[in-house]
């Protein structure tokens, strides 16, 4: 079963546009809770399991994004995600702090 580690860096996609990518990078992890930065602050969720492996849900709406421990960030993907300018300040974030992009 596959598990969070501390400083390795996971993505989600959006529900509503496959393009639209979430990351979180953990920072601290325990046997049943994993704290993390997502959309620039520090959180922390409860870590679930199902036969995949653990999970978290940062938000609870019904399109929010979730993160699975077997969806690591790779190296050169991060280097493509880094680059993603979404928003005016290349962070891949918008206007609504999402990382939802708003085509002009």
């Amino acid at each position: 079963m596959k598990k969070f580690e501390v400083g390795k860096t996971y993505y989600s996609r959006s529900i509503c546009n496959h393009e639209c990518i979430f990351t979180i990078e953990v920072v601290k992890r325990t046997e049943k809770s994993v704290t993390y930065i997502y959309d620039g602050k520090q959180r922390r969720s409860m870590i679930k399991t199902d036969e995949s492996g653990e999970y978290i849900k940062p938000d609870r709406y019904s399109m929010a994004p979730t993160f699975r421990a077997d969806r690591e960030v790779e190296a050169q993907e991060a280097s493509v995600l880094s680059r993603r300018d979404f928003g005016k300040n290349g962070t891949g974030k918008t206007e609504t702090g999402r990382g939802i992009p708003i085509y002009h």
